[in-house]
């Protein structure tokens, strides 16, 4: 039987990850039911994932009994151990907060939707906790009180008194609540991120596609050698391949401005230490990002990082 959670880990579309942010921002203006913005979310689970530091899985609509049914639960996996969070979705155009300066009843029965979650799990936290295989709900490690979060409204319906009741909301539930603006605004950064890299990885893709046929060209050098100019098609072919390096060298550096810039201190902090590439890989290997190839990271340490 597959891994449950496994079967959940979010592929990200580097190449669609505008296009489907600007689909957001498009149906969250035209004021979209809670229906339709589930459905995209569910069609292009990154852009929820992408929220959170650590979250590769996602999983929709989790039936807690016959009670109650999550809109969304993600799995953030930092270095301390699995944190479950669990997404609750309302529409756009809900309002967050009274003119008395109080949360209004739709935030109000939001935020105890993700309450009665919590009630649900600590009185089922067995059979939440248990895997598939073993008839459980696969929820691994969730503890009772699992993060909250909410998203609701528009930034615009936001003030400074709500801003206030939402960060005690934080301190005493671990309840947090964003706005729709808010999770276009984050996925954009991200999307903008994942492009850099689709067009890096095409572009030095490209390259590495012309450096291999240069170097076939090269080794029918023998074969053409009862020609006349096939000295000048060889020295042709070499500067081909000089200029081909060239470009592939500047899409490294194009690639590594595109790494966090955490990642790369502590590449500079291991090459001080005079460690070998394949050990620095192995060393960070929970640091660097899923969608980031080991082989293509271990080339820019060993081209760009060592000789700068």
């Amino acid at each position: 039987m597959p891994d449950f959670i496994e079967e959940h880990a979010v592929q990200i579309d580097h190449g669609g990850f505008k296009d489907a942010v600007d689909q957001l921002e498009r149906l969250i203006e035209a004021e979209a039911t809670e229906n339709e913005l589930q459905k995209h979310l569910e069609n292009h689970p990154y852009i929820l994932s992408q929220q959170f530091a650590h979250c590769h899985h996602v999983f929709t609509k989790v039936a807690l009994g016959n009670q109650y049914e999550t809109d969304f639960m993600c799995l953030d996996i930092p270095s301390s151990g699995k944190e479950w969070l669990g997404i609750e979705l309302e529409c756009p155009s809900k309002k967050v907060i009274t003119k008395q300066g109080r949360k209004t009843a739709d935030l109000e029965h939001a935020i105890q939707q993700i309450r009665d979650w919590r009630a649900w799990i600590t009185d089922n936290l067995s059979y939440a906790r248990r895997s598939r295989e073993q008839n459980g709900l696969g929820l691994i490690d969730i503890t009772p009180r699992f993060f909250g979060h909410v998203i609701i409204g528009r930034r615009k319906n936001y003030n400074n008194k709500f801003d206030e009741l939402r960060r005690q909301l934080m301190r005493d539930e671990l309840i947090t609540i964003h706005s729709w603006d808010g999770i276009v605004e984050y996925a954009r950064k991200r999307a903008n991120v994942f492009s850099a890299f689709s067009d890096s990885f095409k572009i030095i893709q490209k390259q590495q596609e012309l450096i291999t046929k240069s170097e076939e060209i090269h080794r029918l050098k023998e074969l053409i050698t009862e020609l006349d100019h096939a000295e000048e098609l060889i020295s042709a072919n070499n500067k081909t391949i000089s200029i081909l390096e060239e470009q592939y060298y500047e899409g490294l550096v194009t690639f590594g401005s595109t790494l966090p810039e955490s990642l790369v201190d502590k590449i500079n902090t291991l090459l001080k230490t005079n460690s070998p590439v394949p050990a620095i890989i192995t060393l960070l290997e929970e640091d660097i990002p899923n969608e980031l190839p080991q082989s293509l990271l271990a080339d820019y340490i060993s081209k760009i990082m060592t000789k700068s």
